[in-house]
């Protein structure tokens, strides 16, 4: 697949603490590899820029193949993760991925690019239940000012950013991409089903 996406950079959100897991969830094996590089690796097929979204004590591998963003201020959750890509990034537009969706496929991404609405602050998938995901989207850079402004006012919620600002919502053709692992019971259970 020839990469076209110059203007995005793709990011593995694996910025959490993994509370309710009790481990870091990236590392968890669904497929062949930890998650966060096995979603990493799928991410390279279609951008050139990919990293990993990290907290901003990770202990970055000496060697490693792939490239990390630290979160630059301390537990303020996914959104912080996206404000520090946003100030190492400022000139691109973000598509994020949470570490903890193991049946997202290159069609979701894909589909999710071809369906991109430059003009909007985003472009998220909704469940059949209506529930829109920002952790599977692509965040204009345009987001950036609105991100930096709720983050000073300490507003977190990235649901109420695309609630409340003009973002592309679209049906995902395949809900199980939705899928998300918090717990060490909803991977067992998971796991079992494979």
């Amino acid at each position: 697949m020839e990469k076209t996406n110059s203007d995005i950079v793709a990011v593995v959100m694996a910025g959490g603490r993994s509370k309710r897991m009790g481990k870091d969830k990236g590392l968890i094996q669904y497929k062949a590899k930890a998650h966060r590089y096995y979603m990493a690796d799928m991410l390279k097929t279609i951008f050139s820029e990919v990293v990993i979204s990290v907290p901003f004590d990770f202990a970055v591998p000496n060697e490693s193949n792939y490239i990390y963003v630290k979160d630059i201020v301390e537990d303020l959750g996914p959104l912080g993760g996206l404000y520090s890509l946003f100030k190492t990034y400022p000139n691109k537009s973000i598509l994020i991925i949470a570490t903890d969706m193991p049946e997202v496929e290159v069609s979701h991404i894909t589909n999710l690019i071809e369906n991109r609405d430059v003009n909007s602050i985003a472009t998220c998938y909704k469940n059949e239940d209506e529930f829109v995901e920002p952790l599977f989207a692509i965040w204009e850079n345009q987001a950036s000012e609105i991100i930096y402004k709720l983050i000073d006012e300490n507003k977190l919620s990235m649901r109420m950013i695309l609630k409340n600002h003009k973002a592309k919502v679209i049906s995902i053709p395949d809900e199980k991409a939705l899928i998300n692992i918090n717990t060490e019971e909803e991977k067992d259970k998971y796991l079992g089903k494979k």
